[in-house]
Order: structure tokens, then C-alpha cells, then sequence
């Protein structure tokens, strides 16, 4: 049985997520506006240019990465004298290191490994929380938009399919009731002409009723045309507005998992955790230190004694005292490092396309459309200039 009168009935939800992103939707039509073309240029210019200077940002990393695999090679490869001497100063360390550990139990809530990676990083984990947690958002604003366009375009089908097959009801009915109303019509005049008799009349308000049903049904056929067709309409603008969404949801979620590997941890809320127990942990890990000079003493000599062979980073080392005392640990840290220089080359590539794909763009719509074009030369010179080569 169907339902005449069943129509979408969440159509302002509908409207409003489509038009949070319609307006960032490049279509033939919008070209012609020079102010939209001049936005989107713009707009585009912006996300080039923060994409550029994470890339900058990228490059530093990866230097400072292959910085530190050259400083293990150059301590695999020191003088024997050397090398026992610093193999001598990190045993020291790391048995003055294991006696205050067992102070620290009782003021400590944060691995070895996690508080070096931290105290590594410093203040740029404050600053990695914020953009993470943005993100975090943005990719399950992005989520939940998709799953949602999904449901719409699932129901815009269904509403049309319902509708189709109304028509098809509608036009049985039609049909039989021209039929009927022709039967009657024929009794009408039959009765009235030919023995004018009075149950004529009856007939007559029944051929009134039919008719005006008739054109009841016919008016809810034009009615179902013409949402038939904005059915067809709002399925195409879920779906040019879905595929826009879901560019953004595969650039969002890159940064995002990139993030979460690069600062080993789940979300932002983690990592913020992790930083409130890693200050915690200095403040009386720096008491405990500052009372033994003993621990100061060799990790001093071991950064003097590395810093003669003109290592990039020596202070670190003190830190990774079993890594210098068990050659499979250093192969595992030079295995890591390879790894995360790895990644960062990577994610050097994924935004060195990512700028030339917008540089492209911006470069071929300001000179097609006269917009923006020394502007836009002008920015590409400057992000060419930040960027360089990988």
C-alpha cells in the first residue's frame, strides 16, 4: 500500500551541511563569478603556503634526523682508547641512573623512554597538542558530514523510487477512473435522454465527484514530477558536496595519523596527559640531580668527550646509555631512526605534491581568468623560495 502523502522530512539538516561546503565546491558555473574565482584563489594560496612551511618544517627534521644516524657512525667508528673510555663513562651513568630510579618510583608515572621522548621535543609538544586536537575535531566534523550524506543519499533515492512508484499507481487509477467516468456518463445520459428519469441526477453528482478526483490525482502527478526531479537535484549536490568533503577527510586524517606516529599516541588528549606527567616528572627528577654531582660529572665528560669528534648532537647520549653499552640496542635505534626519516621523507613528498597540485591550479586559473596573477606569481616565487628542493 503506498503512501500518498510520505515525503523527506529532514530537509533543513540536509541543507545546512550541504551549504557549510557548496561554497568551496569548483563548478563550471562558479568560474564565471570573478569574486568566487578570487576567493577560492586566495584560499587556495593560504593552504599552499601552510603547506609549504610544514614542508620547510619536514626538511629540518629530516636533517636533524640524518644528523643523528651520522653521529652513530662516527661513534661505532672512534678511536679504541675512546671508545672504552665512553663505554667506562656510560656504565657509571647508567649505575647511578638505575639507584636514583629507585627514588624516582614513588614520584615517577612516566616511562624512561616516554619522558626522553618528550624532553626531546620540549615546548613543540605544546604546540603539536593544539594543532592535534583541531584536527581531531575537523576529522570527526568530516566523519560524521559523510556518514550523514550517506544516510541523505540513501533516503533521496528511496523517497524517488517511492515516488516513481505512486506515479505508476496513479496513472492505474487514472485510467480507471476515465474508464468509469465514461460508463457513467454513458448511464447519465442514457437515463436523462432517453427516459428522462429522475435517478439521472444521482449519476450526475457521481460524474462531479469523479471529476474532481480526477483532477486531484492529476495535479498530485505534476506535483510528484516536479519533486522527482528536486529529488534528482538534491541526490547530485549530496554527492558532488560528499566527493569535496572527502578530499579534505584524506588530508585531515594524513596529518592526523602522522601526528599520532610521530608523537607516539592515540589523540591529543594522550599526548597532553603525557606532557602534564612529563613536567611533573622533570620538577623532581631536576631535585634529584641537582644532589648528585657524581651523575653531572659523567655526563659532562661523556659530551666533552663526544663533542672532540664533532658529533651534531652529543648531549643526547648520556640519555641513551644502553644503546652505547648493547650493540643491539644501537641497532634498533639506528633501525627506529631510519624509520622515522622514512616517514618524514614521505610526508616531505606528500606535501611537495601537494603544493605543486595547488600551484597548478592557482597558477592556470589566475592567468585563464586575469585574477590574482602577479599576486599569485608573486606568493609561488616566496613558497619556491621556502620549499626549495627535497
Amino acid at each position: 500500500m503506498f503512501n500518498l502523502f510520505k515525503r523527506h522530512k529532514n530537509k533543513k539538516k540536509f541543507k545546512e551541511v550541504t551549504e557549510k561546503y557548496d561554497a568551496d565546491v569548483l563548478m563550471e558555473e562558479r568560474l564565471k563569478d570573478g569574486d568566487f574565482v578570487k576567493r577560492y584563489i586566495v584560499e587556495q594560496c593560504e593552504q599552499m603556503t601552510n603547506a609549504a612551511t610544514e614542508l620547510a618544517d619536514l626538511k629540518i627534521e629530516y636533517k636533524n634526523l640524518t644528523s643523528y644516524l651520522t653521529d652513530i657512525q662516527i661513534i661505532d667508528n672512534m678511536d679504541t682508547e675512546d671508545h672504552e673510555k665512553l663505554l667506562d663513562l656510560a656504565t657509571n651513568i647508567q649505575n647511578i641512573t638505575k639507584a636514583k630510579e629507585s627514588m624516582l618510583k614513588t614520584v615517577n608515572n612516566l616511562p624512561d623512554s616516554r619522558y626522553n621522548e618528550l624532553d626531546m621535543m620540549g615546548e613543540e609538544v605544546l604546540k603539536a597538542v593544539s594543532r592535534l586536537r583541531d584536527n581531531e575535531k575537523l576529522k570527526d566534523v568530516f566523519e560524521k558530514d559523510l556518514k550523514y550524506l550517506d544516510g541523505e543519499k540513501i533516503e533521496w533515492q528511496y523517497e524517488k523510487h517511492a515516488i516513481e512508484g505512486e506515479q505508476k499507481t496513479l496513472r492505474k487509477l487514472i485510467v480507471g477512473l476515465v474508464f468509469g467516468i465514461g460508463l457513467t456518463a454513458a448511464g447519465f445520459f442514457g437515463l436523462k435522454l432517453g427516459l428522462n428519469d429522475q435517478r439521472s441526477n444521482i449519476l450526475l453528482i457521481i460524474l462531479l465527484i469523479s471529476g474532481l478526483i480526477e483532477c486531484g490525482l492529476l495535479l498530485r502527478i505534476q506535483n510528484n514530477k516536479r519533486d522527482i526531479v528536486q529529488c534528482n537535484v538534491n541526490y547530485n549536490k549530496a554527492v558532488s558536496i560528499q566527493n569535496s568533503i572527502k578530499f579534505r577527510y584524506v588530508n585531515i586524517t594524513n596529518a592526523v595519523d602522522y601526528a599520532h606516529d610521530k608523537y607516539h599516541t592515540r589523540s591529543a588528549q594522550e599526548l597532553e596527559n603525557d606532557w602534564q606527567k612529563y613536567l611533573e616528572s622533570k620538577k623532581e627528577r631536576e631535585k634529584l640531580l641537582a644532589a648528585n654531582e657524581d651523575l653531572e660529572f659523567y655526563r659532562s665528560s661523556m659530551i666533552h668527550l663526544l663533542r672532540s669528534y664533532n658529533l651534531y648532537d652529543a648531549s643526547i647520549w648520556p640519555y641513551q646509555t644502553v644503546a652505547l653499552l648493547n650493540p643491539r640496542e644501537m641497532v634498533e635505534v639506528k633501525h627506529s631512526e631510519l624509520e622515522k626519516r622514512q616517514k618524514v621523507r614521505n610526508r616531505m613528498q606528500e606535501m611537495a605534491a601537494q603544493v605543486d597540485e595547488i600551484k597548478t591550479v592557482v597558477k592556470k586559473l589566475s592567468e585563464e581568468k586575469d585574477i590574482l596573477t602577479n599576486e599569485v606569481n608573486s606568493m609561488i616565487r616566496t613558497v619556491e623560495k621556502v620549499t626549495g628542493d627535497i
